[in-house]
C-alpha cells in the first residue's frame, strides 16, 4: 500500500485499487482495476454514517454497562477511536489495569 499526501488530497494505492480523498471538493474517488469499476462518493456520506454509528454504539455501551458486562466491546473510548468522533457532553475517562497477564483499557 502506498499513501500519497498533497495539499488538498490523500491518495491510497493498493495493488488493484486507487482511492483519492479530495478535501477541496469533498469527494472520494475509487477506481477498482479488477472489477473495472469507478465510484464517486461524498465525504459527507462517510461522516454522516459515522455520526449515526457513533450514537448507536454509545447507546449499546450504556446498555452493556448497565448489565455490568465485563470487557465492554462498546466502551466509549473504543467507540470514539473507531469512528474518530467524541461526545463533548460526556467526557471519556480512560483507565487501565492488569488482569491475568494483559493490560485492559476501559
Amino acid at each position: 500500500m502506498t499513501v500519497s499526501l498533497a495539499g488538498d488530497s490523500l491518495q491510497v494505492d493498493k495493488p488493484n485499487t486507487r482511492t483519492r480523498y479530495n478535501f477541496k471538493t469533498a469527494r472520494i474517488d475509487r477506481l477498482d482495476q479488477l472489477k473495472h469499476t469507478y465510484e464517486d462518493t461524498s465525504l459527507y456520506a462517510v461522516t454522516g454514517f459515522n455520526v449515526a454509528e457513533f450514537a448507536n454504539r454509545m447507546m449499546l455501551a450504556k446498555m452493556l454497562a448497565s448489565l455490568k458486562q465485563p470487557n465492554n466491546p462498546m466502551a466509549p473510548a473504543l467507540t470514539e477511536h473507531l469512528v474518530a468522533l467524541s461526545d463533548p457532553a460526556n467526557a471519556t475517562v480512560i483507565d487501565s489495569g492488569m488482569r491475568v497477564y494483559m493490560r485492559v483499557w476501559s
